[in-house]
């Protein structure tokens, strides 16, 4: 396996360039790449991240990882900011698809998305983005204890296979709600519950699994996805 450190050029961003983590496991490379796309909470950096790459790239898969520009942001000043605005976002995660098809140009595309990652990529996905499918790791179908301010307008646009994985204890998704607006995906998409789970898929105590478990049994899930649906 090898990781290489990338600078991902993007317009019309409150920065001129993002970095990114380019793990590829070599010549065992499974035909479809994945682009990891990190959350409004954390970077791809967090433990999160870093440990569901880690699975990944042992069942086979090249990922590549990158910032938005306000996580690229606190990284240079060490300042919190908030996420940046749907345009920024969107012009990054771009950037990103277009960098990955360079460096793979015969792999297509699943694009895995943790929490807003997801999110912003199914609004590019809907305009029109040749990805090969969209995976959420904890799809933010509302704000946290909000369940009537739905974020599900475009997914009668969304024309690529979808898994959601969901935790039972995730504030940012009332399955009862998802499961309705799944009604009105425009593809098949595929709803597996993760029990216990909060929105970060932490578990409680009593389940005794690991991170380094959950991160294993989430890759594993999506492996099995992928295999079984592309």
């Amino acid at each position: 396996m090898t990781t290489k450190q990338l600078q991902i050029h993007v317009d019309d961003a409150p920065v001129p360039a993002v970095s990114a983590l380019f793990d590829d496991p070599g010549p065992s490379r499974r035909p479809h790449a994945l682009l990891f796309a990190h959350g409004a909470g954390a970077d791809m950096n967090h433990a999160f991240m870093a440990g569901v790459t880690a699975a990944f790239v042992e069942l086979g898969y090249a990922v590549l990882r990158f910032q938005y520009p306000f996580t690229e942001l606190i990284s240079q000043t060490g300042r919190r900011r908030p996420a940046d605005r749907m345009p920024a976002l969107e012009a990054t995660h771009l950037a990103a698809h277009n960098r990955l098809r360079e460096l793979l140009p015969s792999s297509p595309q699943v694009l895995v998305g943790k929490s807003m990652g997801g999110r912003v990529a199914s609004h590019l996905v809907s305009r029109g983005l040749p990805g090969k499918a969209l995976v959420f790791l904890g799809y933010p179908l509302h704000p946290a204890d909000k369940p009537w301010k739905l974020r599900d307008e475009h997914f009668d646009q969304l024309f690529v296979p979808a898994l959601f994985l969901q935790g039972t204890r995730d504030r940012l998704a009332d399955l009862e709600r998802l499961e309705k607006s799944l009604k009105s995906y425009a593809d098949d998409a595929t709803l597996e519950i993760v029990q216990g789970a909060n929105h970060g898929f932490q578990l409680p105590a009593a389940r005794r699994m690991s991170p380094e478990e959950i991160h294993a049994d989430l890759a594993g899930r999506i492996h099995r996805w992928i295999e079984a649906e592309l």
